[in-house]
């Protein structure tokens, strides 16, 4: 088993890191697997479908400054979990939302996000099965990762998974 140093010292990690200004530190921090870069190489090509003035990359940026920055975190429609299957157990997938994409993976601890997979809108809309796939696919990565155990935070709670946030 191994920490989250160590998955991203071997690569099996690699670390989204914010845009703060020089000398501050994060409150929250976001790693992903390797397999996510494809969606983050694909976002600067998307449009929005919603004929907004951001771009998705735009609306990404935003997202995870405010994410990863130092004020709280707002909880709004653009974060929540993504519930279990009838008779399933809690899976501990959570998701980031903007107009335009989505982003699914888990919390190993309290201010930590591992993000799996990434979508845009449209496609969700165009097919509705696609949140358990994604849901099943975080579970399955994440049981394929070495980390240490626990490997997710177990709460359902935005509480449980985000300290400072804001609740309007």
């Amino acid at each position: 088993m191994a920490t989250i140093a160590k998955l991203l010292e071997i690569n099996a990690l690699f670390e989204i890191e914010p845009d703060l200004d020089e000398g501050v530190q994060p409150q929250r921090y976001m790693y992903a697997v390797p397999g996510f870069r494809r969606f983050l190489d694909e976002v600067p090509t998307l449009e929005s479908t919603w004929n907004l003035d951001e771009t998705p990359l735009q609306q990404l940026d935003a997202l995870l400054a405010e994410f990863l920055g130092t004020e709280p975190f707002t909880v709004s429609w653009r974060f929540g979990p993504i519930f279990p299957a009838p008779g399933k157990a809690w899976p501990g997938v959570w998701e980031f939302k903007t107009a335009d994409l989505r982003i699914f993976g888990w919390f190993p601890q309290k201010n930590f996000f591992i993000a799996v997979e990434g979508c845009n809108t449209e496609k969700m809309k165009e097919f509705p099965g696609l949140y358990s796939g994604f849901r099943d696919f975080v579970v399955e990565c994440r049981n394929r990762l070495s980390l240490d155990e626990p490997k997710f935070v177990t709460g359902r709670d935005h509480g449980d998974v985000v300290s400072l946030i804001y609740r309007p």
